[in-house]
């Protein structure tokens, strides 16, 4: 939970939101499955952004990922962690990093503020 009383939670999810190939995170098209963060209203009534880190647009199977967690200042910081690899949505990555290779496993680290996203 933030500051604001959002509900923030780590989600791994499998195609569940296959018909929105519309989705972009910084103009790289948002997959249909793997690790993500689903944030709600205070009272849970509504999903106020969902948003997954596999990168879509490719072949089957490109990347796979996996939600470990999340956690999240009273500021709106937060980190999310999972197990990654393939093709994987990345803004403002450190420099030299890149998403995991295909098969890796590796750990794949998210930080954004909530009110970039709500």
């Amino acid at each position: 939970m933030d500051g604001d009383g959002n509900v923030i939670a780590a989600v791994t999810a499998g195609s569940t939101i296959e018909a929105d190939n519309a989705t972009t995170v910084a103009g790289q098209r948002m997959g249909a499955e793997g690790m993500g963060v689903v944030i709600f209203s205070p009272d849970l009534g509504s999903r106020r952004a969902w948003v997954l880190f596999s990168a879509g647009g490719g072949g089957a199977g490109e990347s796979q990922s996996e939600a470990v967690g999340v956690s999240c200042s009273r500021s709106g910081l937060c980190a999310v962690v999972g197990q990654a690899s393939g093709r994987m949505v990345t803004k403002h990555e450190l420099q030299g990093s890149s998403a995991p290779p295909q098969g890796s496993g590796s750990g794949y680290l998210v930080l954004f503020d909530v009110r970039d996203v709500v």
